[in-house]
This record gives C-alpha cells, sequence and structure tokens, in this order.
C-alpha cells in the first residue's frame, strides 16, 4: 500500500463520526516493554490535547485531526512547533496507533460491556505480518477508543483510558499558550549559521563550514591517521578539493582532485598518513587544506588511533566511541563557528547504569571527566543541538 493511500485512508479514519463526538478528559495510560507512561488527555471535538511527565520536563501536544496537524509545546524552553502528518506518530501515541491500523485489514468483534461503558469490538490484522494484531474496544457513547491491546510475536503494548470524566472541554486548553515563541526548524536554524568564505588556519580536530572561497588549513600530528569529511549543505553544486600538504608544500606525490557534490547531504571523506609503517614518509602528511570554490559545506578534520580519539561534534551532530578495560578519561572543549559559547550532552554508558553529564563550554574552555576501569565502560556519545554551538572531544 502507497504512503498515498495510507494517508487518505487516514484521514478517511481521523474525521468519521467527528461531529457526534463527546467532550471528555481522561488518563491515557500506556504499558509497553520499554516501560510505562500516563497522559493526561483531554477531547474536544476533532482537537485533542495530550500532557505528560518525562525525566522532570512536561511535554504538552494539541493535535487538530481535521487539519492532520500537532502543535509541540516545550514549556521549560517556551516554545512551540508545529508538526503534520507522519511526524506526529514520533510525539502522540493515539496518532501513532491510527496511523498502523490504518494499513490493517478491520474486523468487527461484538459489542462488550467495559468498565460501565458499551463497546464495540474491532480486531485488525496485517496480511503481511503474521503474529500481528490489535484489539481495540471503542466507546459508543464518547465515539472513541477506550482500550487497546497490540500483540506482536515477543511483545505486547496496551492503551488504555482511565478515570473518564464526561464534559465540557475549555476552549483555552486547545490554543497555544500566551508568551510562547515558535521554533525555528532546523532549515531555518542552519540558515542563519555563518560560513569561512575566507583562509583560515586551525589544528585537528576541528569543524568549520566552508563557502565559495573559503579555505581551511589544518595542522595535524604527521605519525597519526587522519580522517577528513567533506558534506554539501545546499541542493545545488558544491565543489571542493582536500590537498594534502608536508613542509608548507602539497604533496605531489598524492593525488587530489575536486570533488563535485550535487545535492544536499552528499558526502565523501579520505584519510591519510594511514599507510606509514609500510612507506614511512613518503607519504606523510602534517596539514590538510580543504578548498571551496563553489556552494557550501560542512568540512570535519578528526585523527584516531589504538589509544586515542579527537573528534569534533556540529551542532546537529554527535560523535560516538568505545571504552576501554583499562579506564577512560573524556575532554570536552568548546568551539563554536558562530558563537562564544557551547551546549551539549555527554552519555556514558557504564556500570551500575547510564551515566549523563550536561555541559555548557566557552570557546577553549574544556571539562574532563575521569571514569576508573572498575566502571567498565561500554561505551559514550557527546551530542550538540543544532545552533547550540560545536565541540572538540579526546577520549583517551
Amino acid at each position: 500500500m502507497s504512503h498515498r493511500t495510507v494517508a487518505i485512508l487516514l484521514a478517511v479514519a481521523m474525521l468519521a463520526g467527528a461531529a457526534a463526538a463527546a467532550d471528555f478528559s481522561a488518563d491515557l495510560e500506556l504499558k509497553e516493554p520499554s516501560g510505562d507512561m500516563i497522559w493526561k488527555l483531554h477531547v474536544k471535538g476533532r482537537v485533542y490535547r495530550l500532557e505528560a511527565e518525562e525525566d522532570g520536563q512536561r511535554r504538552i501536544v494539541i493535535v487538530d485531526k481535521a487539519a492532520d496537524t500537532a502543535t509541540v509545546i516545550d514549556p521549560q524552553a517556551k516554545t512551540y512547533e508545529i508538526i503534520k502528518g507522519y511526524e506526529i506518530a514520533w510525539v502522540d501515541p493515539l496518532y501513532k496507533s491510527t496511523l498502523m491500523k490504518a494499513s490493517m485489514s478491520k474486523a468487527e468483534g461484538g459489542t462488550e460491556e467495559l468498565d460501565g461503558r458499551s463497546c464495540q469490538r474491532f480486531t485488525y490484522t496485517h496480511p503481511a505480518q503474521r503474529g500481528m494484531s490489535v484489539d481495540v474496544w471503542h466507546a459508543t457513547d464518547l465515539d472513541h477508543m477506550v482500550k487497546q491491546v497490540m500483540t506482536t510475536p515477543g511483545r505486547r503494548a496496551e492503551l488504555i483510558l482511565r478515570n473518564i470524566k464526561v464534559g465540557p472541554v475549555a476552549v483555552s486548553l486547545m490554543k497555544i499558550p500566551e508568551g510562547l515563541e515558535r521554533k525555528k526548524s532546523p532549515e531555518e536554524i542552519e540558515a542563519a549559521l555563518p560560513s569561512l568564505s575566507e583562509v583560515a588556519e586551525a589544528e585537528a580536530p576541528v569543524g568549520r563550514r566552508l563557502s565559495g572561497g573559503g579555505e581551511l588549513r589544518v595542522r595535524i600530528a604527521p605519525d597519526r591517521i587522519v580522517e577528513i569529511s567533506v558534506e554539501s549543505r545546499i541542493p545545488g553544486e558544491t565543489v571542493a578539493t582536500v590537498v594534502p600538504c608536508n613542509g608548507g608544500q602539497p604533496r605531489e606525490n598524492i593525488g587530489t582532485e575536486p570533488w563535485k557534490f550535487a545535492r544536499l547531504g552528499d558526502r565523501r571523506n579520505r584519510k591519510f598518513n594511514d599507510n606509514i609503517k609500510m612507506f614511512g614518509k613518503t607519504f606523510e602528511v602534517d596539514e590538510v587544506r580543504i578548498k571551496v570554490d563553489k556552494g557550501l559545506c560542512q568540512v570535519k578534520v578528526e585523527q584516531s588511533d589504538r589509544d586515542r580519539q579527537d573528534l569534533y561534534v556540529f551542532g546537529g551532530g554527535s560523535a560516538w566511541g568505545q571504552g576501554k578495560k583499562t579506564g577512560l578519561t573524556i575532554t570536552i572543549t568548546g568551539d563554536h563557528q558562530a558563537g562564544p559559547t557551547s551546549t551539549g550532552k555527554l552519555v556514558v554508558d557504564m556500570k551500575p547504569e547510564k551515566k549523563t553529564e550536561e555541559f555548557t563550554l566557552e570557546n577553549g574552555q574544556s571539562k574532563t571527566w575521569t571514569f576508573p576501569a572498575d566502571q567498565d565502560v561500554k561505551s559514550f556519545s557527546v551530542k550538540v543541538e543544532l545552533g547550540k554551538g560545536g565541540v572538540k572531544v579526546r577520549a583517551q
């Protein structure tokens, strides 16, 4: 079934009977193997509001079924954003359920009383996925699901409405509160970021945005492997060249040619100093120069070996590394191309449980975390939100 067909079926399913729907409030309990969660649900005609608290953070989602949109409110940041269609399934368990059932076969199963309410039973099955089914109890007076059980091989998930109270629901609950700002889209945030259009010098690890005329000259340790990543950040053509150097001069015995990118997100990588043991200093590189003749790209230069990782994390990106049996030390240094500070999060998978550390660093400021061998670090990740800076990461 095509995405278009599913979308049409979903719209029909969500609009059907909307005019007769009763206003009510309830607790929506989600029970699944990954953990339970309770949402406060308010339904008013074709619009409903979900509110929950997770990890100490309030989450509010207002869904307009007729418009097929959702307003996601972040009370902590005092922002909101409007999303459409399939994106809503990431923030709303009810929408996710409706979307899933739109591509399944539906069979009626008679009526049944549940918690004093007359319910119509339905069972959904998927012809291509054996063992997958969804059982639904749909309350007649509410014209709304009050219980749903989804079963797949080895997994069971439930959605249940509890503490149902039928009655008027305030219109204000379905509106965006005053004083909130619209959250910028990733495209808007990235479009506002500056780029380098002249010659600049740096030391690995480093990451920069380069536009036409920009050139980044990066000093590297010649006894360590270096990896250069160049990614186009515009839909049109980008042309960039990576030039390996030694002693201030291009390495004539290492071939170079312009890289041409036709689409947003196109990426190419190249390594140097990965054959020193075989050829000695013949192909040794102590500097790389990345030149952009046309377009816009995101450039990253990193060095890693068995004992140490020197990585760079752009805003909107993340870096990942493995732990060591001998212990691990992680140092993060602020390096924001567009501003004075960078904020992000370090997550370490260790005994007895994952450890999360948030950080705010000025450019050039470093913070270090040390994890002894007995903490058994399995892996770590560093993440910086888009528009929140960039950092250098050293793990050893």
